[in-house]
């Protein structure tokens, strides 16, 4: 049975308004707001909703509530750091001449119900798109030491990324994930049953960058480390994985260079200076991440992200060396791919790591200089031999735990 009480996505709606229930608030809005996201709660008490929030870690709240209700909300705004995003809406149109409020997370006043559906639906885009999570590491202490004691987290994402590849995958996988689909996103089954009709193996990278709900499920569970999730996502995360060995051997015929891509993003002071002080070590991103071959594409996104926010516009600088790559190379061209669109070029694999070589600033614009790196599979390795040498033969997914 599914827990639909349970955020199975990153981003949480909260509609707060003290006069919720005398507003017309009709199915159709419900409806609405759940094909943008599906994870939308509704307060009319302060108190609760506060609440709520503070018991929040692992989602950003993306808050609508009235300009009556705002002064409520904005004694606490600065304390709550979940809330990513706040549009204020008035049924009363004539609130607009009334209305004055400041904030870096505010985004915008609406009176028009299509004005704000269509602005949380471009606010959640551009936050699906960003980096998440990262981690770093210093190979060269992996490198000369027994890591069987060490943690298995440094290495979570590579094991998963095997672990996948050895399953079955077959109707009943299938049946499972879209039988959990069914069951959690009972308000908005029309895409469900499109993707169950209509999907194949071969369509896996158009599907995941639609950015729906295989996308935004695949990348909470991989955030939050939910293996149960991923388990019944498997049958879809398994092809998509697979398909990078696919696309790998046309690359490969195809260039015999080096290739430079670009992802813009944004960081806060501390995540900026993170990357400064580990100059030098791996960089790993604990999702699929994307990236673009045009630098200014990439660096419109890092200055749009960061227009209404108090963030750093960043970009990250990826090279790519083709010729020192296997059949499995980590990337895939999506411009060789149908019905994809151009804003992002290239996906990396799961298992990808990255030299982090450089952090400078030019040009107004903080860049981060990477390159794809074999050091964390050789590292990698070594922790399966060191841990199986530990304690006997042992299953990776023992590992993985």
């Amino acid at each position: 049975m599914v827990n639909r009480k349970e955020n199975k996505e990153s981003i949480t709606i909260i509609w707060f308004d003290s006069n919720i229930h005398s507003h017309n608030l009709t199915e159709n809005i419900n409806e609405r707001l759940c094909e943008i996201n599906n994870y939308i709660l509704y307060y009319n008490e302060i108190d609760p909703c506060i609440n709520y929030i503070q018991s929040i870690d692992k989602e950003k709240i993306f808050m609508i509530t009235s300009s009556k209700d705002i002064s409520q909300v904005s004694i606490q705004i600065n304390n709550l750091p979940q809330i990513n995003s706040i549009f204020i809406f008035d049924f009363d149109k004539n609130q607009s001449n009334e209305f004055d409020f400041e904030h870096f997370k505010f985004i915008g006043f609406y009176t028009d119900l299509d004005n704000l559906y269509s602005s949380i639906k471009e606010q959640i885009e551009d936050e699906d798109k960003l980096v998440q999570t990262f981690s770093f590491f210093n190979q060269f202490e992996y490198l000369t030491q027994n890591l069987s004691k060490q943690t298995s987290n440094l290495f979570w994402y590579q094991l998963f990324n095997k672990i996948i590849l050895q399953l079955s995958n077959d109707q009943l996988t299938k049946n499972e994930m879209i039988d959990f689909c069914h069951q959690y996103y009972q308000n908005n089954l029309k895409l469900i049953d499109k993707f169950k009709y209509e999907y194949h193996s071969n369509k896996v990278i158009q599907w995941f960058m639609k950015r729906s709900f295989p996308y935004k499920m695949i990348k909470k569970a991989l955030q939050t480390k939910d293996i149960d999730q991923l388990m019944t996502l498997k049958y879809f995360i398994k092809d998509l994985i697979q398909s990078f060995e696919n696309h790998s051997q046309n690359i490969i015929q195809d260039e015999n260079k080096n290739l430079i891509v670009y992802r813009g993003i944004k960081l806060s002071k501390e995540q900026l200076e993170e990357f400064r002080q580990n100059e030098g070590k791996l960089f790993l991103s604990n999702e699929f991440l994307t990236a673009t071959r045009s630098y200014s594409n990439a660096l419109n996104f890092a200055i749009k992200l960061t227009k209404q926010t108090n963030a750093i516009a960043t970009i990250l600088e990826i090279e790519c060396k083709l010729k020192d790559f296997d059949k499995n190379i980590i990337f895939i061209d999506r411009n060789k791919s149908d019905d994809l669109s151009n804003q992002d070029d290239i996906l990396f694999n799961l298992n990808v790591t990255f030299h982090l070589n450089k952090v400078e600033f030019h040009e107004n614009i903080w860049i981060i200089k990477l390159s794809i790196s074999n050091e964390g599979k050789i590292i990698l390795e070594k922790y399966i031999e060191d841990t199986r040498q530990q304690i006997g033969d042992i299953s990776i997914e023992i590992i993985l735990g």
